[in-house]
């Protein structure tokens, strides 16, 4: 088998191929072995183009609203979503075993035809935390509806990923 220093990268790996780097040899050159001298690995440096900008903000869950409160319905201001914006979530509890929390998370249709339900999640008051989460956000309007069967403390962040 013929070996060339791209079957042997690829066997071998980068840092390998690049000790392996053989001149050919005259042909009136000796019989005997070379002797074997230590060869420091070479690290590839990252390119700038790999790096992050330091301008650039890094991706993170970015609060919308965050509010707790004594109420058995409530509900979040209308947020108009940003462009890029695909991912959005509420991240709710509140605490009593005796009713359950209902979180919608809605948007907004055509004026006429008033706010649908994106996503809905429903569970017992334990003070666990429990979230409602999409992630095709293309509306341009959204907003988070609570409901519980009696009153409660509700805490909750309206939330996005940016």
């Amino acid at each position: 088998m013929r070996t060339t220093l791209a079957t042997r990268a690829g066997l071998l790996g980068v840092a390998a191929a690049t000790t392996l780097t053989l001149a050919p040899a005259p042909a009136h050159a000796a019989l005997t072995p070379p002797a074997l001298t230590p060869v420091a690995p070479t690290v590839a440096q990252p390119s700038a183009a790999a790096e992050p900008d330091a301008g650039a903000a890094a991706l993170k869950w970015r609060t919308i609203q965050h509010k707790s409160q004594l109420a058995k319905v409530t509900g979040s201001k209308n947020w108009k979503r940003k462009r890029h914006v695909r991912v959005i979530q509420v991240h709710a509890r509140c605490w009593g075993n005796d009713t359950r929390l209902t979180v919608e998370l809605q948007y907004k249709r055509r004026a006429a035809l008033g706010w649908a339900v994106a996503k809905k999640g429903r569970w017992n008051c334990d003070g666990g935390y429990r979230t409602v989460r999409i992630h095709n956000a293309g509306h341009s309007e959204y907003r988070v509806h609570f409901s519980v069967g009696r009153k409660h403390t509700i805490e909750w962040w309206f939330q996005y990923y940016d």
